[in-house]
């Protein structure tokens, strides 16, 4: 496992807990420094063992393009609560979670990036239809589910 060589939030990126009918859902959040949000927003999802602390070093990057970002963790993933229950830790349910996430955003016109399990976690979502990503990015994840 390695150690990024910064852990200091980037200016600009904000960590806040995002209200969902499932609980609170752990975001960062970074935002354009100047000139506004010209761009959709993204919603990065990271892997089974990351977090959206995966994402510290493009954070800034895509916010200097006039992007919000939302870096998140899932359910159960270090920040956001989870449930006792089995059923809630399935893909589609994560991939519905995200979809709840989006909604609750309050801006369901975003560029959608699902890293490792995320990209399994956000196939789920766009295949079940509940919300409609300007794009679907699959960052080092396979093409299916896990078996087993």
């Amino acid at each position: 496992m390695s150690t990024p060589r910064f852990l200091e939030l980037p200016p600009g990126v904000r960590r806040v807990d995002v209200a969902t009918p499932l609980g609170p859902i752990a975001v960062l959040e970074a935002v354009p420094a100047a000139g506004g949000c010209e761009r959709h927003s993204a919603v990065l999802v990271p892997g089974f063992t990351g977090s959206k602390e995966d994402f510290l070093a493009i954070l800034q990057t895509l916010a200097q393009a006039g992007r919000r970002v939302y870096a998140i963790d899932l359910p159960g993933q270090y920040e956001s609560p989870g449930s006792a229950d089995p059923a809630r830790y399935t893909c589609a349910a994560l991939g519905h979670a995200v979809a709840v996430l989006v909604r609750a955003l309050g801006d369901e016109d975003v560029h959608l990036l699902g890293h490792s399990f995320g990209g399994l976690v956000t196939r789920e979502t766009v295949l079940a239809g509940e919300i409609t990503p300007l794009s679907h990015t699959l960052m080092s994840s396979g093409p299916g589910g896990v078996g087993g």
